[in-house]
């Protein structure tokens, strides 16, 4: 039976139904029912923060000029650095003013001066400095933003209507939703289409909350006291047209119902939203921050999310976004305060963290990176242009610190001083998909399959990663592949029924929303709905059916897994 089969029995048998509706609606209806009461996150979140142009990060994280490779690479970069003249006595002054330098993991390198929590939290061993990671290698700001919000390297140009990994790794978890923080969404936050997970739905249930102390819908009259003003006038004329209509659902259109419903659950949301957030201020340091391009505001809804109202809205994925990184011309000018806005002492991830509950604190992870490097030579505008591989930064407490990957390629010193390469760029030798996967591992607590991340990441020729690199090593608590709970009962009923599950040849794959495994000496397939909790099986002649067979439920069987070792 090849899985196509497979799939139009499961859709048949209605067992997705349920699944794929969920995206039609908002689902805050309890709230209008019952007294709003703050409720952060109490699990596991993953915090992509995109950074958009392409940013330089050897800037921030650049390597002693004294050392053979940072002789070679200053006399390089010196004009990116402000510098007039490339001399050693120049180069050595500004690493001498700008930059702290450490030792960590066996590498010493300077982290800019103005970026100090970066450099605490690194030497704390809460930072991973992921190396020579590549999402595409088109060099098109476009093209290579739709790879890394689908977490897919080989996405085309015009794939347009794709999913977002974040979206895919929401819907993974059972009600779960993404918060886009940014103005416009990204596509990062797309969640898939039942039948296909690559596509993204036709219905959505993200939410943008870019302001969570002025969020939901607007009621003027609360902050107005001038009835004649504008404002005023049209929030009361919209509030008593949608109650009225709210009060007639009969004589409204069927078409219009859904329209009506969020609206009403908009407003208890707001409601709900300002009770709790009306009694959990912010703390005055995060309430007088200004960061660059109003990045404040994305830290401090971040905070309340993380703290107060993030178990709420049931969030297990959050989008951030800053600009401003496409550095051609005077690179220090307009680079270092943006720097300076994320990773400095006092601004915004220090004072995150710092008002973060201890229990968001220990299962928060954020990602830091962009589309794209840059190149390792600058250009004749003090600026650098566009390249390939760059850091990714992997921050939190679950985090193991370290440096994944070789931090200072040594062949970088042959492209620079043979001039060979006209535009000579960091190699990218990891591509995304194996960071985001062992992040989706971590959040899910088990192996993620391929429900987040597409493509049998086993191939290399497709998906490089860079030897010695060990991604099960990147996050403590992450499960081994194959070994989160339903992988458990899995590998328990193969061992209790090999006669049905002979692991030899054993396939695994994804048909959303089931994950599966085929026996191809039996023609059998186990499958685990994630929607459902339950497993399933299919195997007309040994099990005598021509139909899907369900089997039990999660709760039922991980005991048995469990102590029989699994």
């Amino acid at each position: 039976m090849e899985r196509r089969a497979f799939l139009k029995q499961t859709l048949g048998a209605g067992f997705s139904a349920r699944w794929a509706a969920s995206g039609t609606a908002l689902a805050f209806g309890a709230l209008m029912h019952q007294k709003a009461v703050a409720a952060p996150v109490s699990q596991r979140q993953v915090v992509q923060i995109t950074l958009d142009g392409g940013p330089d990060f050897r800037h921030l994280i650049t390597p002693d000029p004294s050392s053979p490779f940072g002789r070679t690479f200053w006399a390089n970069h010196a004009t990116a650095q402000g510098l007039s003249s490339a001399t050693q006595t120049a180069i050595q002054t500004r690493w001498q003013e700008a930059y702290s330098p450490i030792s960590f993991d066996g590498h010493v390198f300077g982290v800019l001066k103005q970026a100090a929590w970066l450099k605490a939290e690194i030497q704390a061993g809460r930072v991973a400095l992921m190396a020579n990671t590549m999402g595409s290698r088109s060099r098109d700001h476009v093209h290579s933003q739709l790879a890394l919000d689908y977490g897919r390297s080989q996405t085309q140009s015009n794939e347009l209507l794709g999913s977002g990994w974040g979206g895919r790794l929401a819907a993974a978890h059972s009600g779960g939703r993404v918060l886009s923080l940014t103005g416009t969404p990204r596509r990062f936050c797309f969640a898939p289409d039942v039948a296909d997970l690559g596509r993204r739905a036709r219905t959505d249930t993200f939410l943008t909350l870019t302001n969570s102390r002025a969020s939901g819908l607007n009621d003027y009259r609360l902050i107005n006291t001038w009835e004649r003003d504008i404002r005023v006038i049209a929030a009361r004329a919209n509030s008593s047209y949608y109650t009225s209509l709210q009060n007639d659902r009969g004589g409204v259109p069927s078409s219009l119902h859904l329209l009506l419903d969020h609206e009403r659950e908009l407003r208890a949301l707001s409601t709900a939203l300002n009770e709790v957030l009306g009694s959990n201020p912010l703390p005055e340091a995060m309430s007088a921050l200004r960061l660059s391009r109003d990045f404040h505001r994305q830290i401090s809804t971040l905070h309340d999310l993380l703290n107060h109202i993030g178990g709420l809205l049931n969030m297990r994925v959050a989008s951030l976004g800053l600009g401003g990184f496409d550095t051609h011309k005077f690179q220090k000018r307009d680079l270092e305060p943006l720097l300076s806005s994320l990773f400095g002492a006092d601004q915004g991830l220090d004072l995150l963290f710092r008002h973060m509950n201890p229990a968001a604190r220990s299962q928060t992870v954020l990602i830091i990176g962009g589309e794209f490097g840059r190149q390792i030579r600058s250009n004749g505008d003090q600026g650098t242009d566009h390249g390939e591989g760059n850091l990714f930064f992997v921050i939190g407490e679950p985090v193991r610190g370290g440096v994944y990957g070789e931090l200072f390629p040594a062949r970088e010193i042959e492209v620079l001083s043979s001039r060979v390469e006209v535009t000579p760029h960091i190699q990218g030798r990891t591509t995304i998909e194996h960071l985001f996967k062992a992040v989706a591992d971590w959040s899910l607590g088990g192996d993620s399959g391929e429900r987040v991340i597409r493509g049998r990441l086993s191939q290399t020729d497709l998906f490089p990663l860079e030897a010695g690199v060990d991604m099960t090593a990147l996050l403590t608590g992450a499960a081994k592949p194959g070994q989160g709970d339903w992988g458990r009962v899995m590998n328990w009923l193969q061992a209790t029924f090999p006669h049905l599950f002979p692991v030899a040849g054993m396939q695994p794959m994804t048909i959303a929303p089931f994950e599966v495994r085929f026996y191809p000496s039996t023609q059998t397939y186990l499958g685990y709905h994630l929607g459902e909790g339950r497993f399933y099986a299919y195997s007309p002649s040994l099990l005598g059916s021509p139909d899907v067979q369900p089997l039990g439920l999660l709760s039922e069987y991980l005991a048995h897994a469990v102590a029989a070792g699994f």
